[in-house]
C-alpha cells in the first residue's frame, strides 16, 4: 500500500494563481470516464467560506467574525471569498451553466445545510483551493498543513478525520463509525473524489425529486437524529467518507493495491498520506489548544479550530 505516516515537520509551498475550470459536460454521471486532466500540479491560493447571511446576520457573532478575520490574517497571499445564499447560487449557475442537472439538483435541495454541503464540492471541483466552514478558525497558515517530507505535487486532497464513534450502537447515531470531516478541505480542481460526490448527490437529488407527486417538494423527515443521518448520507460527511473510501479502493485511480478501511485511520495521531490524499488526525482541524500570548502553539499539527456551531439549524 502506498501510504506514508508523516512526521510533524512541515514546509511552505508556493501559491499559484486562481484558475477557474469548468466541469466537462456528460450524459450520465454513473458512466462518466475521465483522465482527470483538470488536476493541477499545485493547490490554488484560494479558500472559500460559506455563510448564509454573511457578516450582517445576528448569529455571526464576535467568535465567528474573529475566525473569519484570522483566515485572511494568517494567509495574506490568498484570495479570500465569503459566500452567502445569493452569491453561492450565482456562482453555481455560472460555473455549471453547461450542466443543467447540477443546477437543478442544487435548486431542489430542501435545506440550507444540504446546499452548503453541495456548494463546497462544486466550488472546489471547479476552482480548487481550501474550503472552510464559517465556524472554523485557523491556528497556522495553510502551507503549514503539508509535512516537510511530502511534495505538494504529490497531493490531490487534504482533509482530517472528522469523528470516530467506538460504542456498539454507532449505527443508530452515525452513518459510519469513522467519518472524514468536510468542514475544512483543500483540493486540486477536478479531483475525481469531488467529481464522484457531485455525481452521486445530483443523481440522488433528482431521483428524489422525480419520485414526488405534482405539487410536492423535497423535505427532510423523521426525528431530529433521523434528519441528521439523512443529511450525512445525502450530502454530508457520510457520503463524503463513502466516496473517499471508494476512490482509495479503486486501484486504477488510486494506485493502491490493498484494501483501505476505517481501521487504517483508527486513533490516528499524525498525518497519513494514502495515494494522493493527506489525512490528518481529528485534532488537526478540530483542535482544542489555545494560542499563547507570544503566538506559539503547543501542538505543531494543530492547524484549526472547529466549533461545530450548526447555526443552520436555526434557519
Amino acid at each position: 500500500m502506498k501510504t506514508n505516516t508523516i512526521t510533524n515537520r512541515r514546509k511552505s509551498i508556493g501559491i499559484t494563481a486562481v484558475v477557474v475550470v469548468l466541469i466537462l459536460a456528460f450524459a450520465k454521471w454513473s458512466t462518466l470516464k475521465s483522465k482527470d486532466t483538470l488536476a493541477m500540479d499545485n493547490f490554488n491560493g484560494i479558500y472559500s467560506l460559506l455563510w448564509k447571511h454573511g457578516l450582517n446576520d445576528d448569529r455571526f457573532d464576535a467568535t465567528y467574525k474573529e475566525g473569519q478575520a484570522q483566515w485572511a490574517f494568517r494567509n495574506p497571499g490568498f484570495v479570500h471569498e465569503l459566500f452567502n445564499d445569493d452569491t453561492s447560487y450565482a456562482t453555481v449557475k455560472h460555473l455549471y451553466n453547461h450542466m443543467p442537472e447540477v443546477i437543478e439538483a442544487y435548486e431542489a435541495l430542501p435545506e440550507v445545510v444540504l446546499k452548503m454541503d453541495f456548494f463546497r464540492y462544486l466550488i472546489l471541483f471547479a476552482r480548487g483551493g481550501v474550503y472552510a466552514d464559517v465556524d472554523t478558525m485557523p491556528l497556522q497558515p495553510v502551507p503549514n498543513w503539508i509535512p516537510e517530507n511530502v511534495e505538494a505535487t504529490e497531493l490531490g486532497l487534504i482533509m482530517s478525520v472528522g469523528m470516530e464513534v467506538n460504542n456498539k450502537n454507532w449505527r443508530s447515531e452515525v452513518h459510519r463509525r469513522l467519518e472524514f470531516g468536510q468542514f475544512i478541505i483543500q483540493s486540486k480542481p477536478g479531483h475525481p473524489v469531488l467529481r464522484e460526490i457531485i455525481g452521486k448527490i445530483t443523481d440522488t437529488t433528482l431521483q428524489k425529486k422525480r419520485a414526488l407527486r405534482e405539487g410536492e417538494k423535497l423535505l427532510l423527515s423523521g426525528s431530529p437524529n433521523q434528519k441528521l443521518l439523512e443529511i450525512s448520507r445525502w450530502t454530508g460527511s457520510g457520503i463524503w467518507t463513502d466516496v473517499v473510501f471508494e476512490y482509495l479502493n479503486d486501484y486504477v485511480r488510486s494506485s493502491i493495491y490493498q484494501s483501505v478501511s476505517w481501521k487504517d485511520f483508527h486513533n490516528l495521531e499524525g498525518p497519513k498520506l494514502v495515494s494522493d490524499i493527506l489525512i490528518l488526525p481529528i485534532k488537526s482541524f478540530a483542535s482544542d489548544v489555545e494560542v499563547s500570548k507570544d503566538g506559539k502553539i503547543a501542538d505543531p499539527i494543530a492547524f484549526a479550530k472547529h466549533w461545530s456551531a450548526k447555526i443552520w439549524k436555526t434557519t
